[in-house]
């Protein structure tokens, strides 16, 4: 069974095989290091062409599929869609994943929208509800408000009609004496 080396390792590897002393083969120095001859001659070439990714890089077959983000698994399952199933397989090739994980993060991304938008709804609810008490308490106040300036208003200005006074009063009923005399 085949071990996972990283590429840090063959990068090591490929370094200090490359700087070997002098008078050691190739096949010595990779047989002592345990590393098969062919293995360390194909890293080496790939170092070459710059197909070895550097440490701190990674390559996309080195990626498992349970390290992507939420933000990455939306991002592959938009760049899928609207393709067709050979397009998507030379996606996931290149993606190092299975058009399985694709479907799985589709259904469990949808679950967990339609999950928000409910949490969503409820608060808007809760949210419409506290808006429709508070204007009816502001309802409320404001008629007692307008009740208040009223009654101040009315308390003010409170005059009997045509409001006599001791004398008037007095003069009309002389007159009204002198009248009926």
């Amino acid at each position: 069974m085949a071990r996972k080396i990283s590429n840090s390792f063959k990068l090591d590897a490929v370094a200090s095989a490359l700087q070997r002393p002098e008078g050691v083969s190739l096949q010595t120095w990779a047989k002592e290091r345990g590393i098969g001859y062919s293995t360390l001659h194909r890293w080496i070439r790939q170092a070459q062409a710059g197909t070895l990714a550097a440490p701190g890089q990674t390559q996309a077959d080195e990626r498992r599929p349970c390290d992507w983000t939420d933000a990455q698994k939306w991002q592959a399952v938009w760049d899928c869609a609207g393709k067709n199933d050979t397009e998507i397989a030379a996606y996931c090739r290149q993606q190092g994943l299975y058009p399985y994980h694709l479907t799985t993060w589709k259904q469990a991304l949808m679950a967990k929208a339609k999950n928000d938008d409910r949490a969503l709804r409820d608060e808007l609810r809760q949210l419409k509800g506290d808006n429709q008490h508070l204007r009816r308490e502001l309802a409320r106040m404001q008629k007692a408000l307008a009740e208040t300036a009223a009654l101040i208003t009315l308390k003010k200005s409170w005059r009997p009609c045509g409001r006599r006074t001791r004398a008037n009063d007095r003069y009309s009923v002389t007159r009204a004496k002198t009248a009926t005399s």
